[in-house]
């Protein structure tokens, strides 16, 4: 976005997030020069090891750059899996409203393991879950 004689405040807490306050509606023509996603983003996969089929066993999570979750997989033994986003959560699978911790932290906990995946492989079960 070409930003040129606009107002603009980076947001508090958050990186890579910034406001145009303004009063009024504000004219796009000729200011949006590319789109996509502009974070660096890092997918994750969390084995929870335990015998139970009512819990998940593998939670995939891609974060943004400031580690919120944007998108999770959950993963359950009998193969069944759920989803959700930033537009749907559901009753048992949703966002973290803290940032995810790190790797180590994780494996540090007697029962998981945690690893970096590539995109590709979070896409997969991404595509798999939503067509489940």
């Amino acid at each position: 976005m070409d930003v040129t004689e606009l107002d603009v405040v980076k947001a508090s807490g958050r990186s890579g997030v910034y406001l145009m306050p303004n009063s009024g509606l504000l004219d796009l023509a000729g200011r949006v020069v590319s789109s996509g996603r502009n974070w660096q983003v890092k997918y994750v996969e969390v084995r929870w090891l335990h015998s139970s089929e009512e819990y998940p066993v593998v939670y995939l999570s891609e974060l943004g750059d400031d580690d919120y979750e944007v998108r999770k997989v959950q993963i359950f033994r009998d193969g069944r899996s759920e989803w959700a986003d930033e537009f749907r959560e559901t009753e048992s699978v949703g966002l973290s409203e803290i940032p995810f911790p790190s790797l180590g932290e994780i494996s540090g906990q007697r029962d998981f393991t945690a690893e970096e995946i590539t995109g590709a492989e979070f896409e997969r079960a991404w595509v798999a879950a939503r067509e489940g």
